[in-house]
């Protein structure tokens, strides 16, 4: 897959290289050749889903696979820079900004190629066309959804209740939208496709959960970003913290001691992974069903240092105050 994506940066103009290379090479990461060191429970599942699910639903052929993993990679890819676009651009170094059209033509770029997979694989009389036509419709009602709750967050109307089922499930649309005609198309190669509503489940709860996990990584950014780019930890933040007009990562890092915020945050998140583990189970996939092992693992270790921080803060405080009263 990394060789393909490397051939094809050969038919991009050299305008576009700049910006093409760095979705490849830093955004995604998919051409990065860095060498790093990471939990190996800090799941990011694509392309593997395409793997894990070729694999429970008895798809040998490589070329398929690769095919449709590929395709995941394409999906992320458009939807990446559409959304950079949305936030504001990327500033490919510190005197040019991208420009709309660059975003625009790339992102096009991308879903040529991801299209072209499909009409490779189904027939025009496919219901593969009516799935890829509402994932498009799911995409942008979700960006239109965003807009609103960014115009609220302009009004400082903060309204709406983060770690809802209502408002995860709208804030993972897209995601669902994005990936879902990938593992359907498979499905219905291996002649699996009763077997699309359990996958939708899966998808459904898994993303409402990973809504949770990515913006714990990234609210530093989303601060940066109008709106907040609707993160959950930033709104929970707020919901909490009526009085403040404004938030700043001093603020929010003082949150993550406090029980009232850190409880609910994870609570949610673990229950959706552990809907979307009981959902893998049915596809007897061992991969599936290890991977949600190590996020639910991961996030509950995360949580439970989290928790101790403040104990150990607390104890601290009464050992200095201790020792404050013995020297007086």
């Amino acid at each position: 897959m990394k060789q393909v994506h490397r051939n094809e940066i050969e038919e991009l103009p050299s305008s576009l290289l700049p910006l093409a290379k760095y979705y490849l090479n830093k955004r995604l990461n998919i051409l990065d050749t860095r060498k790093t060191i990471a939990d190996p429970r800090y799941g990011r599942p694509m392309p593997f889903l395409a793997l894990w699910f070729s694999d429970s639903l008895g798809i040998k052929e490589k070329k398929v696979v690769n095919r449709f993993a590929l395709a995941l990679t394409y999906s992320n890819l458009f939807f990446c820079i559409r959304d950079d676009l949305i936030d504001g651009r990327v500033m490919l170094n510190r005197k040019k900004l991208a420009s709309e059209h660059e975003h625009i033509a790339l992102s096009n770029f991308y879903y040529g190629k991801y299209f072209r997979i499909f009409a490779d694989f189904f027939s025009e009389s496919s219901v593969i066309w009516h799935i890829l036509a509402d994932s498009l419709r799911e995409w942008w009602e979700h960006e239109y959804w965003s807009f609103g709750l960014r115009e609220a967050n302009f009004r400082r109307s903060y309204d709406f209740t983060p770690l809802s089922k209502r408002f995860l499930s709208k804030s993972s649309q897209y995601l669902i939208a994005i990936t879902f005609p990938t593992i359907a198309g498979l499905a219905i190669l291996s002649g699996n496709a009763g077997l699309m509503p359990q996958i939708r489940n899966f998808l459904s709860n898994y993303f409402m959960g990973f809504r949770i996990s990515d913006d714990l990584r990234d609210w530093r950014h989303d601060l940066r970003v109008n709106g907040y780019n609707c993160s959950t930890v930033i709104y929970h933040s707020l919901n909490l913290r009526k009085d403040l007009k404004t938030m700043t990562s001093v603020s929010i890092d003082s949150l993550f001691f406090d029980t009232r915020f850190v409880l609910p945050l994870y609570a949610t998140m673990l229950r959706y992974y552990r809907s979307a583990k009981k959902d893998a189970m049915q596809f007897h996939s061992p991969y599936l069903v290890k991977f949600m092992d190590d996020q639910i693992d991961f996030y509950m270790e995360e949580r439970d240092f989290l928790l101790s921080r403040k104990t150990y803060l607390k104890n601290s405080l009464i050992n200095i105050f201790k020792a404050m009263q013995t020297t007086s």
